[in-house]
């Protein structure tokens, strides 16, 4: 990039296409240098756009941009449960954080490393596996697929992290042993919790507590297991009710993306691998 920058002779358009950057940086370029006025998500400092946090501290708001500048919409006050569980921890992360920049102490940063999550349980159709990528046998059992972008590699790192890692998948015996050794994924999980090996399906209780019980996971420590799925109905209602940390991975719309009940509401969704990874280690400093 830095190249093309200097080349007045670079064609930019064969080195980086014709397609329209998703990168949000370039509409706020366009808002401040030509007028072309949006509303957007930025990071600047609170100055009163959240109640309860200092002036000093960065944070992420909605805001107005043209040619005035970056203009922060005043939030005010959150729920205090985002505020409990969310703002305020981050807060204070960051304060350790320049207290031991500043003091050289590295012993202020041992809390962010004494808890850290328990392990990952992961459903396999459109969360890891694109279902509609499936080769199946007469029997129905899948013999290979396609993987969701990305998501081989987040495997990997989390693994890496050294996170424990479980299927939980209703599904044909063989079909998640087949899919994973496919992509070499498959020495990666501790546990495979499989419907049709357990007896039962999600939301079933029962089918999320084997792999917990394989990995040695207590009822008080369900707060610290994270169970990543794409079914409202199955794995997000069933991981609620079991006091588990929910993800709704929406990375399509073949499923239902609307909760009918209660229990139905993740606490938290993504839809890339990406945003996953992020979210993930974002966690595992706050387990």
């Amino acid at each position: 990039m830095t190249e093309w920058a200097n080349d007045p002779k670079a064609d930019l358009v064969a080195a980086v296409g014709r397609n329209k950057t998703r990168e949000q940086i370039v509409p706020i370029l366009d808002g401040l240098v030509n007028n072309n006025e949006g509303y957007f998500q930025v990071n600047v400092p609170n100055y009163g756009a959240l109640d309860g946090l200092p002036d000093d501290l960065v944070v992420e708001v909605p805001a107005i941009v043209n040619q005035k500048g970056i203009q922060p919409i005043r939030v005010g006050s959150l729920p205090p449960k985002i505020m409990l569980e969310h703002i305020l921890p981050d807060w204070l992360d960051t304060e350790r954080e320049l207290l031991a920049f500043k003091t050289g102490d590295r012993s202020i940063l041992l809390y962010n490393v004494l808890d850290h999550l328990s392990a990952l349980l992961f459903d396999l159709g459109d969360t890891i596996m694109i279902e509609e990528s499936e080769v199946k046998d007469s029997e129905e059992t899948t013999l290979q697929a396609d993987l969701i972008p990305g998501m081989a590699e987040a495997l990997r790192r989390f693994k890496a992290q050294g996170l424990r890692l479980a299927l939980v998948a209703d599904s044909r015996p063989d079909t998640p042993p087949n899919v994973l050794r496919q992509h070499g994924l498959y020495e990666l999980f501790d546990v495979l919790a499989i419907s049709e090996v357990v007896g039962v399906c999600k939301p079933d209780p029962h089918i999320f507590r084997v792999a917990l019980d394989a990995m040695g996971i207590t009822e008080r420590d369900h707060r610290r297991v994270v169970m990543v799925g794409n079914h409202l109905e199955r794995d997000i209602a069933g991981a609620n009710r079991l006091g588990l940390v929910s993800v709704f991975f929406h990375w399509n719309d073949r499923r239902r993306s609307r909760p009918l009940a209660e229990d139905e509401h993740p606490r938290y969704t993504v839809t890339l691998a990406n945003e996953l990874i992020a979210l993930i280690e974002r966690l595992d400093r706050y387990a």
